[in-house]
């Protein structure tokens, strides 16, 4: 365990890195950080809210470069990626907490020059939520077109309390939330 500054700016304890053999046993911190695609979430997410109890697949695994430069210091570290679509859960989580923070993440994309017929997000920024509501998200995605025309909705950044991690074993995917 080692203390970061999360999402809040408030200290707190979060797993680093596991080493590759780390097999057994659950492991308990105060709190993390998670990143939540809102196309797994449209695909076959379940609903949540702040506060509600959840129990989700993740892995160690995010694409930092994925958010332009000045939302990667804002956003802070992401601890866990929400994946419920991997191809193998060789080296994945389970991951259960109590949700404390939602922050939806609203991206705006521009032509990649280095590859062709590739977007990459140029510009970005987050807004407080209190809960998943998909159907929502498009409302306020429409009533912000006039100030934000390119910003589409992306991703939720999950802020969890009560951690309870534990490597993936078969079965597990009978318990997501």
């Amino acid at each position: 365990l080692s203390e970061k500054r999360g999402l809040t700016g408030r200290r707190h304890a979060v797993m680093i890195f596991f080493d590759d053999d780390f097999t057994g046993g659950s492991v308990m911190t105060d709190n993390c950080v998670l990143w939540y695609d809102e196309w797994q979430m449209s695909c076959c997410g379940s609903y949540f809210t702040v506060g509600s109890k959840v129990i989700w697949p993740v892995s160690k695994d995010m694409d930092y470069n994925y958010l332009p430069p000045e939302m990667r210091e804002q956003v802070g570290t992401i601890d866990f990626y929400y994946d419920s679509h991997a191809s193998s859960f060789a080296g994945m989580f389970t991951l259960a907490g109590t949700i404390k923070k939602i922050q939806g993440v609203y991206l705006c994309f521009k032509p990649d020059p280095q590859k062709s017929n590739c977007l990459r997000p140029e510009s970005g920024y987050l807004t407080d939520m209190e809960n998943c509501d998909f159907w929502s998200m498009r409302t306020q995605r429409s009533k912000k077109s006039a100030k934000r025309p390119q910003a589409s909705f992306e991703a939720y950044i999950i802020q969890l309390d009560n951690i309870e991690l534990n490597p993936f074993c078969e079965g597990d995917q009978n318990s997501w939330t």
